[in-house]
């Protein structure tokens, strides 16, 4: 099971992680994710660093190549200046998402994504490259129940109904997703779904299900 540091990230600020999915990155957010911001508001530079990301080798059939790249801190913007970092195009990513993106990476340029400051850590892809599944600490999950987002323009009750899903909640403002309660087979469908982004235990917050906080 990947439970590490993402699993204290994948809860933090509910309210307002896809609150910059489509804008420039701010200049707080730039010096929390470890950048620095350039001129324009919409330009970030990275700064070097010797700390190294951690890497988390896929638990299932892993596909070679296929990494999944988690950021410290949301942001689109900071998807361009990572890919300019590693000298890759845009054909190498095949996923993004609100913390981060899936992309077919050299070793070099494996290496070097995590020597990104603003990276939080590097997961292997699998096979299929299902959406990714964050996971938060057993005790703190609600059994069964996951949060999933979806990509814009898409709606969520189609994907839910499509995938014979019933929702527990649609979301339209802090995401744009629902959530479910699911069984493994289930779990599995929703995840390789084209338009599903990423798949997150429900959990419980100071005695309340995250489910319920998030619209």
């Amino acid at each position: 099971m990947r439970n590490s540091r993402l699993t204290v990230q994948v809860r933090i600020e509910a309210e307002s992680r896809f609150c910059i999915r489509h804008g420039s990155v701010r200049a707080a957010d730039a010096r929390h994710a470890g950048l620095r911001p350039g001129p324009e508001s919409a330009t970030v530079k990275l700064v070097t660093s010797e700390d190294i990301a951690p890497y988390l080798p896929a638990e299932e059939a892993g596909a070679d190549g296929d990494y999944l790249v988690w950021f410290r801190s949301p942001s689109t913007a900071l998807v361009e200046a990572v890919l300019q970092r590693l000298g890759a195009d845009r054909g190498q990513v095949y996923r993004y998402w609100y913390g981060g993106f899936g992309a077919h990476l050299s070793e070099r340029q494996l290496d070097l994504v995590r020597r990104v400051p603003g990276v939080l850590e590097v997961w292997q892809d699998t096979e299929g490259r299902p959406a990714p599944l964050a996971r938060v600490p057993p005790a703190e999950r609600v059994d069964g129940s996951y949060i999933i987002s979806v990509a814009d323009g898409v709606s969520p009750r189609a994907v839910a109904e499509r995938t014979g899903v019933v929702p527990t909640g649609v979301y339209e403002r802090t995401i744009h997703g629902f959530s479910a309660n699911l069984t493994d087979a289930q779990l599995d469908l929703v995840r390789r779904d084209p338009d599903v982004l990423t798949v997150e235990d429900d959990a419980y917050s100071n005695g309340l299900r995250v489910a319920g906080l998030e619209d």
